[in-house]
């Protein structure tokens, strides 16, 4: 069965999974797989029920206005639905440019559509609600009104005639869905626009760095309704600055955050030091003067003149030992100067075409691992940081593979047993046999410790060294062969002749 499908739900510390989804029952199904809106639910044929929908209190926003839901039996055709009502005005209604959430909820799983125009069917709605088709309990709608002087607003369009109505309904896995719409309501205020409007925001944050010697800079600012902008290097009237900016004027022309964008190419730009601006705007374009807003009060912003980036080290370089067929290499890169002393991101390459971010970067120092093979290699860099500074570089190396172990070149008694190998080396001996484990062997030790070629071991007359030596890269004789044996009989002979 699937009574029980809606439990892998509910738990919202593990996403519901398709194992443990089919686990609750044969009808149960994985919705929205892969998408990270995993939803599981009955899907049966005997199934005839549509969700349930109700108004959700926790999406209403801006919550600076005192929205609340309010039952609306009233709607015909026949449905059932809220108006959306603020606190804050004498007659209920929203002011006009307000960016309004809201949102329902169902019982169950369900897509959601919305429409402006009372239809027959699901089928017939032309947009999903918040432009998402997931099955899911909660689902939200952000739009930003339109204006007192009306003026179409994008996608989906409304026009500000006095309450505005969107219907509602919502479809389960198994196909079912609202017969009855169910609306949701609202108006928006008529009066006079008395505010001027507010800049929400800029394409490139205040406080950014720029590349270095960059003289201008295009940015775009998002206000919140039709206007027109103006900016300076001085914080001064509206009519007292000197550049225009070129914006969106009409109602229709709105961006997808619900903002009306203005464009301005900052120029005068210094290096190394804070570049400050100054923004104002006048709402209302097109209405006679003693109709508009105008911002009294500069918008500053900044923007940070950096230096050059430069790549002040890179490794590897010269040969790189190992032991095994694949070698491992680490390619590192470091940062300097540039628009955050140093911090950039850093991508490598062996044919100094097709670029890969690096493993460890975002910072000054900057690291990839890899695992190469016996050959000479070249590995290009290629760094950019925030201010879009950029630096290049490369590394050249080589890699080796010993897979020998070490060699006894000389060995001779000289207050005790001495032997010379031919790489520096580690070496160990037992008295009886060479089928000994390395570490359980007798140490010997070296001769000067900054010489890794010449070790030393106690001497013992008329017994038989059996000595075995490993490298740095673990290269070590085979267990029942020594390095070399030696005869401390056949040492003093050779010392007397």
């Amino acid at each position: 069965g699937g009574a029980h499908c809606e439990d892998c739900n509910k738990d919202p510390f593990r996403p519901c999974s398709e194992y443990r989804c089919k686990s609750l029952g044969q009808a149960c199904e994985l919705l929205n797989a892969g998408t990270g809106h995993e939803e599981c639910a009955w899907v049966s044929r005997n199934d005839v029920n549509s969700p349930t929908i109700t108004a959700w209190d926790g999406a209403l926003k801006p919550s600076s206005y005192g929205l609340t839901y309010e039952p609306d039996l009233s709607i015909r055709p026949p449905a059932i639905g809220v108006k959306i009502k603020s606190s804050k005005s004498g007659d209920g209604c929203l002011p006009a440019f307000t960016p309004l959430e809201f949102g329902i909820q169902t019982n169950e799983p369900a897509q959601c559509k919305i429409d402006y125009n009372h239809t027959l069917k699901y089928a017939d709605m032309q947009y999903y609600l918040g432009e998402s088709n997931y099955y899911e309990y909660n689902h939200t709608q952000v739009m930003k009104l339109p204006g007192p002087s009306t003026g179409e607003v994008a996608s989906p369009i409304m026009k500000n005639d006095g309450t505005l109505t969107m219907y509602v309904r919502c479809q389960d896995a198994n196909g079912n869905f609202n017969v009855d719409e169910y609306a949701i309501s609202f108006c928006v205020s008529k009066a006079p626009d008395t505010t001027p409007p507010n800049i929400d925001g800029f394409s490139i944050p205040s406080g950014s760095p720029v590349t270095y010697n960059k003289d201008s800079v295009p940015v775009d600012v998002y206000v919140n309704e039709p206007a027109e902008c103006k900016w300076s290097r001085d914080s001064k009237s509206y009519d007292d600055m000197e550049n225009a900016m070129t914006c969106s004027t009409e109602g229709s022309e709105i961006n997808a955050n619900l903002e009306y964008t203005c464009t301005a190419n900052l120029t005068g730009i210094k290096n190394r030091e804070a570049n400050k601006f100054y923004f104002r705007c006048k709402d209302q374009p097109g209405e006679a003067e003693n109709k508009r807003n105008v911002n009294v009060q500069s918008t500053e912003y900044t923007l940070l003149g950096s230096e050059p980036l430069y790549i002040v080290n890179t490794g590897p370089n010269g040969t790189i030992y190992g032991s095994t067929d694949a070698v491992p290499v680490q390619l590192t890169v470091e940062t300097s100067n540039g628009a955050n002393e140093g911090k950039a991101e850093c991508y490598f390459s062996s044919d100094n075409d097709s670029y890969i971010s690096m493993f460890q970067t975002n910072d000054y120092q900057h690291s990839q691992p890899l695992s190469l093979t016996v050959g000479e290699y070249i590995y290009y860099f290629r760094c950019v940081d925030a201010g879009g500074n950029a630096a290049e570089g490369n590394s050249t190396f080589s890699v080796y593979v010993d897979k020998s172990p070490p060699k006894v070149t000389h060995a001779y008694k000289q207050e005790g047993l001495k032997i010379v190998t031919d790489e520096d080396a580690e070496c160990s001996y037992s008295l009886t046999t060479c089928n000994f484990k390395f570490e359980e062997g007798l140490k010997m030790i070296y001769s000067k410790q900054d010489e890794m070629k010449n070790l030393f071991a106690e001497w013992k007359p008329s017994s038989t060294y059996y000595i075995k030596c490993r490298d740095k890269y673990g290269n070590i004789p085979e267990p029942n062969q020594c390095s070399i044996i030696v005869n401390a009989v056949a040492l003093e002979k050779e010392e007397v002749a």
